[in-house]
């Protein structure tokens, strides 16, 4: 954090738009030589953005020592020049600075909400601020966890105001989305793709995407200028285009339950699959290819190896199930109204004994599956374990003991 508040403080040294001198005193070179001004400003970009982001971050001691860097490195005039919305980071930073100093238990705490609901709405620090936010929406630490997520929550709600100068809070192509909301979300699906199966960030990017899905208004109906994933574009071709152009266009939620199958495959963290099953049954209530993909990972989840994971995934269901409209069809049931196919569906639900034996669960999967009107995808047969592998083989989620530690650390 250092080496970035100082690289930043070199910049007005490095560059000067009159004399064209270069950081080496004896090299003479002229200005079209040197880097430009735009260069230079994304090189501040960058590292400002990573402090940001460090100021945001789980770690208490990391988020004071970003924090400090930035005030630093704020209070010289010269260096602003290069920052982009220079004034509003300076008043975020001591705003935030201010709140640190007053001490005690929650100022730092303090400090990150105001660091958030101040900048994240700024378009040079969104995607930095949500990365960093992710680690901390998404770790055992309740009380940052809750702090962290409201301040996700209040800059979303605020974000109309906050952006009046972009068209009162609608994006370009007119569809009365807020702007910030558009940019988390394309944000975090870029994110996701950057770290798929992350050991650190799988199970934070599963949270905070429950975070947006269930706190978030009007998430589910963000549509973003990117093609749609390949399974969308089969069962729904008409979301490939924009309604008002033929630009490409794709619903958030439609990336996202693929974003959450791919984290399932081949998992064997108890605690990733049981966030994956909660988010995959939010995820049936919207329309279209999202319903239909949630349920298909569902029912490969209804017959997971772990006990916990199948009784999770069959009481989030039947939830999802009783709270969903009694107007919408069921996928590929050409129109049954989905009150008749839920009420049966929750009976098998609670009929049946999903934390029993395998080969019960998988019974009663495959008649929940015809009787929703999914295919059952396709599983691979897992290789045969030899050797010390074989007798190393863990038959059951509880039976490690740091498997207890940290499904008790994560409030199971």
């Amino acid at each position: 954090m250092r080496v970035l508040a100082m690289g930043v403080g070199l910049l007005p040294i490095c560059y000067s738009r009159e004399g064209g001198n270069s950081c080496s005193g004896g090299d003479e070179r002229s200005l079209e030589d040197l880097p430009s001004f735009k260069e230079w400003t994304e090189i501040a970009v960058r590292a400002v953005g990573t402090l940001l982001r460090q100021s945001v971050e789980r770690i208490g001691r990391v988020r004071e020592c970003a924090l400090r860097h930035l005030r630093t490195m704020m209070s010289n005039i010269p260096r602003m020049t290069y920052i982009p919305a220079a004034a509003r980071v300076n008043a975020a930073v001591l705003a935030a600075s201010d709140a640190a100093d007053a001490g005690g238990l929650t100022a730092s705490l303090e400090a990150l909400h105001c660091i958030v609901v101040r900048l994240l709405s700024e378009p040079a620090y969104t995607k930095p601020l949500l990365e960093g936010l992710v680690a901390s929406i998404g770790g055992i630490d309740n009380s940052l966890a809750k702090v962290a997520s409201a301040a996700l929550l209040e800059a979303l709600a605020e974000a109309p105001s906050q952006c009046a100068a972009h068209d009162a809070g609608t994006d370009a192509s007119g569809s009365g989305q807020p702007p910030l909301l558009k940019a988390v979300t394309g944000h975090l699906l870029d994110i996701w793709s950057r770290y798929t199966k992350s050991s650190r960030l799988a199970t934070p990017l599963l949270r905070i995407a429950v975070l947006l899905i269930t706190k978030a208004p009007d998430v589910a109906e963000v549509r973003l200028p990117r093609p749609p994933p390949p399974q969308a574009a089969v069962t729904d071709p008409e979301c490939t285009t924009d309604g008002s152009s033929m630009a490409p266009s794709s619903r958030f939620v439609d990336h996202l339950v693929e974003a959450v199958r791919a984290e399932t495959r081949g998992c064997a963290d108890v605690a990733r699959l049981v966030d994956a099953g909660s988010l995959l049954c939010h995820l049936v209530a919207y329309g279209g290819h999202c319903r239909t993909s949630a349920l298909q990972g569902l029912m490969v989840l209804l017959i997971s190896k772990y006990p916990k994971v199948r009784r999770n995934a069959a009481e989030q269901l039947y939830l999802q199930l009783l709270a969903l409209g009694t107007s919408d069809p069921a996928p590929a049931t050409l129109g049954t109204p989905l009150e008749q196919v839920a009420e049966a569906a929750c009976d098998l639900l609670l009929s049946s004994p999903w934390d029993g034996e395998l080969e019960a669960a998988k019974a009663a999967r495959d008649e929940l599956a015809a009787l929703v009107g999914v295919t059952v995808p396709k599983m691979k047969a897992p290789a045969a374990a030899t050797g010390r592998m074989a007798a190393a083989a863990v038959q059951d989620e509880n039976a490690s003991y740091q498997a207890l530690l940290d499904d008790f650390a994560r409030g199971y």
